[in-house]
């Protein structure tokens, strides 16, 4: 899947994009999850709140406790621009 917008929430393994869609987290962050520990092979930054970045990976299921909720999956730095 990709999709782009603007950086709503930055945590610290995972971050939202609003592509405008109106979908919320879980946690009621606006945007899409976008998970950065599910596949990766090492850390990286995570881009700041406001930051406009286009998001490429698979989309995959997860539970922080709240219910199952879909997340975008990437594998490292360059599946985000």
């Amino acid at each position: 899947m990709k999709t782009w917008g603007r950086v709503s929430y930055a945590g610290v393994d995972y971050f939202c994009v609003d592509d405008g869609s109106g979908v919320r987290d879980k946690s009621g962050h606006s945007g899409i999850p976008v998970s950065t520990g599910m596949l990766a092979t090492q850390p990286w930054s995570i881009p700041a709140e406001g930051q406009f970045k286009s998001v490429t990976g698979i989309v995959t299921l997860r539970d922080l406790g709240l219910g199952l909720e879909p997340v975008i999956a990437v594998r490292g730095e360059a599946d985000i621009q």
